[in-house]
């Protein structure tokens, strides 16, 4: 093949494939800038739709008028079954030599049918991006479980591998020493565990003394004088209770009268005839710690006798109650004796 006829081969190529970018770029051009010209194209491809299918009825028409009706079943006559196969492979050869029935250049149809295709395609692709999301906030929060449950299992396989190792070294220990050997580190395992209690327990009682002391003796003895509750006033004074409280709690503006002095110093008196000079702050100090030395030395004791007796219905055994320390008798009011917190893990 010549030069010549090799470029007039490529032009003719590089036309068809321009004429056929351009058909097809105005086949799915729906947009136009023009409203008219816009509601005009779309009205000639109705008309023309409308037309075809006309025309496509009158011809259904007359084909059934010509022709008898249509067997839906191979006829059991051979003959009668050939004649069928003769008329459908006539009718195919027939709509196969047949151009298709395509709309114009000119038709809105391809550019339509190509929207609703796409318009289909972004819906199903939102309503899969949504299945997508909802399901990787799930997997992610399901990752994150399995995450902390990892974090878990590892801080617990650590802690067994130490508790293991651990037990190893006290048994190739134990394995090493003579049964006096083991029974004289017992006792003084016990004997350090022993003193480590009583050491903190001396700790403890000595910062409980210092609260006692600093702020609830005087909480106490204003609740015993007619005054606030014990912690609804935290605040209080020796002046306040030297002041004394009225009939509804409150703090008296005045110092307190001969007969209502009287009358604190005669419970004064009954509670404690040794200690005549004590301020009332002081007294009631007193009052609980040798009610709490009274509660804890019945404390190990079975059945009734934990109870301690009461000489009067004070504000310390009445604090011990609301803050759940102590419990009076179900019958009697006057008997007062501890919780036991670990009575329920001994059993």
């Amino acid at each position: 093949m010549s030069g010549q006829a090799q470029d007039a081969v490529l032009d003719k190529i590089k036309t068809y494939s321009n004429e056929a970018r351009r058909l097809q770029q105005q086949q799915l051009d729906v947009e136009y800038p023009d409203p008219a010209a816009r509601k005009a194209r779309f009205r000639r491809t109705s008309q023309a739709l409308q037309e075809q299918l006309k025309r496509r009825q009158i011809e259904f028409e007359k084909i059934r008028a010509s022709t008898g009706p249509a067997s839906t079943a191979p006829s059991a006559d051979v003959r009668q079954r050939i004649k069928q196969l003769r008329a459908i492979t006539a009718a195919y050869t027939q709509l196969t030599a047949e151009a298709p029935d395509l709309p114009g250049p000119d038709s809105l149809l391809p550019a339509v049918l190509a929207a609703r295709v796409v318009n289909e395609t972004i819906t199903q692709t939102k309503s899969a991006i949504e299945t997508v999301v909802s399901q990787l906030e799930s997997t992610e929060q399901q990752i994150e479980q399995e995450q902390t449950s990892l974090t878990d299992a590892k801080l617990l396989h650590e802690a067994l591998e130490a508790r293991i190792t651990r037990l190893q070294a006290a048994t190739r220990d134990k394995s090493q020493k003579t049964p006096d050997q083991l029974a004289r580190e017992l006792v003084k395992s016990k004997e350090k565990r022993e003193t480590d209690f009583n050491r903190e327990t001396e700790r403890l009682r000595h910062a409980l003394n210092e609260f006692i002391d600093s702020r609830l003796a005087a909480m106490v003895a204003a609740e015993d004088l007619g005054g606030p509750v014990v912690g609804d006033l935290l605040d209080i004074s020796d002046e306040m209770l030297e002041a004394g409280f009225s009939n509804h709690g409150k703090v008296k503006a005045s110092k307190r009268s001969g007969a209502s002095a009287a009358q604190n110093q005669r419970r004064i008196d009954d509670m404690w005839s040794s200690r005549q000079d004590s301020s009332e702050r002081d007294l009631a100090a007193k009052e609980l710690q040798e009610l709490l030395d009274e509660l804890l030395a019945n404390s190990g004791s079975s059945g009734t006798s934990d109870y301690v007796e009461l000489d009067r219905d004070s504000a310390a055994a009445r604090f011990m109650v609301r803050a759940k320390v102590a419990q009076f008798h179900p019958k009697d009011a006057r008997r007062l004796r501890l919780i036991d917190f670990g009575r329920e893990l001994d059993s």
